[in-house]
């Protein structure tokens, strides 16, 4: 059970470290490139979902 509070803890501190660093680079950004760079980042996480969307098989033939 402490493994699991473990997790809780080291995602809270990383938020907290990513957080200060994350308001400085989209202040640092234009809001064109930073919009560009987010959708980007949905694209490739969802990658496979789009893939499978489109009936892509990613499967070796037999």
């Amino acid at each position: 059970m402490t493994s699991n509070w473990q997790w809780v803890a080291v995602f809270a501190l990383s938020g907290l470290a990513a957080a200060p660093l994350a308001a400085w680079i989209v202040r640092l950004l234009p809001a064109r490139l930073l919009a560009v760079i987010v959708g980007g980042a949905i694209v490739v996480v969802n990658a496979r979902t789009l893939l499978g969307a489109l009936a892509y098989t990613a499967s070796p033939p037999p």
